[in-house]
């Protein structure tokens, strides 16, 4: 055991990072829980040695259980790697703070996920500032660092109303990411395209439309050559930017985005339904409004109906997380019912009422 204990530990870590990628969750989660318990007792007798191979390995638990729902605990481990990488950076800042910025970003993370919005933006913001220190000696190694979690500082400042201040660190991580596409696209323009769809949100949030739109329009010609290349991968980020694209447009261009992000939701829930579902009704939600509003009425009540269907299914399921949901496509069947009833010659919804209803 003294000789071979440390890379017994070492191998648990990566077969749970293995099993993770493979979506074997439950296995992943016993791996990395083994390879903590093995790593305690190794830093038991030499701490020097194996605190930093403890800290690491409790991020990855963190992180697994956090896949699988259980919040408290990865918050618990989350914070136990952080304390410990705080203690190694006193010794040694250079060696230990990029897992530090690291474990604090992952922090960040698992404080939002329990709504702990300002305790998880300060996190972030200190992740932040450690990466804007690194990128200062290294920026080669340190950019794509910095512009994950500037994406990050966006989102929770954004949670938080601060929109003028989540649109500057969006603008910042898009900014980034274009220098890194310049020099390695295959690497970076997936997440080129993922911040411009968060960028895209932003600039709406703040009214301004025409470029919200560019950087949607932008968002989805990228992921359409991602998906061109490797479908599986990029689809579900796809779907998601062309819904973000219908959002942004109106009339007839609306309804092409948002029944092309339909169409792609359809062929994701028939490869997993569980995880893809809740899109699709969302989508099919979005769809019933376009149509309805381009007087299609009939088109308009089957989308709604098919989406109320959909999510009825969801609430028994989880309620908690989708009553909103369908009380928001109940409301809208109701209005597609009545409007497939009334006469042509009634005075139609007017068409701010028809936008509210579709980013209600």
């Amino acid at each position: 055991p003294a000789a071979f204990e440390p890379d017994l530990a070492s191998a648990l870590n990566n077969l749970g990072m293995m099993l993770w990628d493979l979506g074997r969750r439950e296995e992943a989660l016993a791996a990395t829980t083994e390879a903590v318990d093995v790593y305690r007792r190794l830093v038991g007798v030499n701490p020097a040695a194996f605190e930093p191979e403890l800290a690491r390995a409790l991020n990855n638990l963190s992180v697994d259980l956090s896949g699988l729902g259980r919040r408290e605990e990865a918050l618990a481990a989350a914070t136990e790697a952080v304390d410990v990488y705080r203690r190694l950076v006193e010794v040694n800042p250079a060696a230990f703070e990029p897992d530090l910025a690291s474990a604090l970003n992952n922090l960040g993370n698992r404080l939002s996920g329990l709504g702990r919005r300002e305790e998880a933006l300060a996190a972030t913001t200190e992740a932040v500032d450690v990466y804007r220190r690194l990128v200062g000696v290294n920026p080669a190694v340190f950019e794509p660092d910095l512009a994950r979690v500037l994406s990050d500082l966006g989102v929770r400042l954004s949670g938080l109303g601060r929109r003028e201040e989540a649109l500057a660190a969006t603008t910042e991580a898009v900014d980034v990411y274009r220098r890194l596409v310049g020099v390695n696209p295959a690497v970076f323009e997936p997440d080129l395209a993922r911040v411009l769809n968060n960028l895209s949100v932003g600039l709406s949030g703040l009214g301004r439309r025409e470029e919200a739109l560019a950087a949607t329009t932008e968002a989805v010609d990228v992921y359409r050559r991602l998906v061109g290349v490797n479908p599986a991968a990029f689809e579900p980020e796809f779907a998601l930017a062309l819904s973000n694209l219908g959002n942004r447009l109106s009339g007839l261009e609306a309804l092409a985005a948002t029944t092309e992000a339909v169409d792609v939701y359809r062929r994701l829930v028939g490869v997993n339904p569980a995880a893809f579902e809740p899109d699709l009704a969302r989508v099919l939600h979005n769809l019933s409004v376009d149509l309805s509003g381009l007087g299609r009425r009939r088109e308009a009540l089957a989308t709604a109906t098919e989406a109320v269907e959909i999510c009825r299914r969801l609430v028994e399921v989880n309620p908690a997380a989708f009553a909103p949901d369908l009380a928001k496509m109940l409301n809208n069947l109701g209005n597609a019912t009545e409007d497939r009833q009334m006469s042509s010659s009634r005075t139609p919804r007017v068409s701010w009422f028809r936008r509210w209803l579709r980013r209600a």
